[in-house]
């Protein structure tokens, strides 16, 4: 039910502003690129070329399957005609591509529960889906921020196996969160600071891995982000060149850090009655960690938001 509500909420109304692009963040014109180039370069690198490849077969090539068939260009009927499809052509791609990005969010709330789940229990982690599920800022993600919701599912998910790693000693969970690690770095270069959470399942997992095992992880990162870039792979010099360009150009824009910010979209998401419940819940249970002497969890927990709330608190989107 709650993945449900997730979902709906993600798909209402996702055809406000369209035919118009209303947020850079949107990339369904870089995908279109690719299907219209046939070519797996779309010359935008500030974000991992996954994203595009899954806009790209998820929301424009149905499209153009939909509109060959049931709704073809009519090249001789007139100026008019011609713009009025064209109007309903980028507005269908546009709720696509916006329904490819609630379904990631779907799935975020989903590994939210997974992991509040295994830390705390299934109530806590029922409710953790719940309030994030309802949250104004991600039902405002999954409307347009087809950039973000890719990559904040893929480091959390990275996060919540690199906790199954941490709580069971069976290393398959440490590759899976490796590899699910590189792929969101690949994505996002920002998301470099699931190294931290990956490092602390390593770390103070039970019973601990052999050596072998840390460096097969450890070359799952890099692998993890030529899946997600495999331009890497294939055209290496005009990869590293345009990503360090995008890289460097964006880390500029960077202002001042301001490490309220992470709070206020939390309270500008649920109200501060319902932060409230959140900082007492989660003292109790952090409590109840600190009584039980599970200093790798309360390390885990610390190496897992912390650089996340200063990766929030470094940027001005």
């Amino acid at each position: 039910m709650i993945l449900a509500l997730s979902l709906g909420l993600g798909l209402w109304a996702n055809r406000w502003g369209a035919p118009a692009k209303w947020h850079g963040d949107e990339m369904y014109e870089h995908a279109r690129t690719l299907v219209e180039g046939r070519t797996l370069d779309p010359h935008h690198y500030s974000y991992g070329l996954l994203n595009y490849y899954v806009f790209a077969g998820l929301a424009v090539v149905p499209n153009v399957v939909y509109h060959k068939v049931f709704d073809p260009r009519p090249r001789a009927a007139g100026a008019l005609a011609d713009s009025m499809w064209t109007r309903r052509d980028e507005t269908r791609i546009i709720r696509a591509s916006r329904a490819v990005s609630a379904v990631q969010a779907t799935l975020l709330v989903a590994v939210t529960f997974w992991l509040g789940a295994m830390a705390f229990g299934v109530e806590a982690g029922l409710l953790a889906a719940a309030l994030l599920a309802v949250n104004p800022a991600l039902v405002t993600l999954a409307h347009f921020a087809t950039a973000d919701t890719g990559a904040t599912l893929w480091y959390w998910g990275a996060c919540a196996l690199s906790f199954r790693y941490l709580t069971s000693g069976d290393r398959r969970w440490l590759f899976l969160a490796a590899f699910a690690g590189g792929i969101a770095i690949g994505l996002k270069a920002d998301r470099l600071v699931v190294a931290a959470p990956l490092l602390a399942s390593v770390i103070f997992a039970r019973p601990r891995g052999q050596a072998r095992d840390f460096v097969l992880a450890a070359l799952l990162l890099p692998l993890g982000f030529a899946v997600a870039n495999p331009l890497l792979i294939t055209a290496t010099f005009r990869y590293v060149d345009g990503f360090a360009r995008d890289l460097w150009y964006n880390a500029l824009r960077a202002p001042a850090t301001d490490f309220g910010k992470p709070l206020r979209y939390v309270e500008a998401g649920l109200g501060w009655p319902l932060v409230g419940l959140i900082v007492v819940a989660g003292g109790y249970g952090l409590t109840r960690l600190w009584g039980r002497h599970s200093w790798g969890t309360l390390i885990w927990i610390a190496l897992t938001f912390l650089p996340y709330g200063y990766l929030l608190g470094r940027t001005d989107k």
